[in-house]
């Protein structure tokens, strides 16, 4: 029972994160579709960072090492392309839309705010 807890207040963490990211960069993140976009959206980016992430991260694991941990920043965007590109082209049956613009600079910005906001929540969480 706690882990579905903790699950459940991981997509609430990642909705929240979602929405603080779209809220101060609504230039060239948007997310359409209202509250249920940024909990489904949530739900992904968290099956994304519990089942892809850790695999990512041990097949990357050299060039980790040399870049001292820089190439998660690479891994998050990653996922990130990957949502958008689930979301705009494949998924566009569930009226909801997730748009990054703005090209790699954007994907940065987005991606280190994700993970700083994703961070205190679930310190604050935890």
């Amino acid at each position: 029972m706690k882990i579905i807890k903790l699950f459940i207040l991981d997509i609430l963490a990642n909705a929240g994160a979602l929405y603080g990211v779209g809220y101060y960069f609504h230039d060239n993140f948007m997310i359409e579709g209202g509250i249920k976009a940024f909990l489904i959206i949530g739900f992904s980016l968290g099956v994304l960072n519990t089942i892809a992430k850790p695999v990512l991260k041990l097949l990357s694991l050299p060039l980790m090492v040399v870049s001292m941990g820089l190439f998660l920043i690479v891994i998050n965007m990653g996922i990130l392309w990957f949502l958008q590109y689930l979301y705009t082209d494949i998924l566009t049956s569930l009226d909801i839309s997730m748009s990054i613009t703005g090209g790699i600079k954007t994907f940065f910005i987005t991606s280190v705010s994700l993970s700083i906001l994703n961070s205190i929540t679930h310190w604050l969480v935890k």
